[in-house]
């Protein structure tokens, strides 16, 4: 018995002692650095894959606009749109209408009156009392 408490004592001052506590230190603190350099690559990781998801259905939004803007291009009508719309071109005969509003009874607009004029409305504003 007497042997037992002697070898269980020296493993108590074994495991208890200062230099088995540094060792266990070191040892955590390595594996700490292992698991936070794994946590910071996840979070890395999950970042990237959050912006790739809005960037993949970016793409499939422009994917399906090409889609349709390539169908269109298959049928007469759509090709003759997209003449059209980039050439500024028009068939034989055809003409532009514009329309106009007319000012309402009353109203006097900037563009018929003169710049001279309106220059010196503001002018003479500066001198009129309220």
């Amino acid at each position: 018995m007497a042997q037992f408490q002697k070898n269980q004592s020296l493993l108590r001052h074994i495991f208890y002692s200062r230099l088995t506590l540094v060792l266990l230190v070191v040892v955590f603190m390595f594996m700490a650095s292992g698991t936070w350099g794994v946590y910071q690559k996840a979070s890395l990781a999950r970042e990237q894959r959050e912006r790739f998801e809005q960037e993949l259905i970016q793409l499939q939004v422009r994917h399906a606009d090409l889609e349709a803007k390539l169908n269109a291009l298959t049928t007469e009508r759509g090709i003759e749109e997209e003449i059209r719309e980039r050439y500024s071109v028009a068939k034989k005969g055809e003409s532009v209408v514009v329309i106009v509003d007319t000012p309402l009874a009353g109203q006097e607009t900037n563009a018929s009156r003169s710049t001279i004029s309106v220059w010196w409305d503001k002018f003479s504003g500066l001198f009129k009392k309220d």
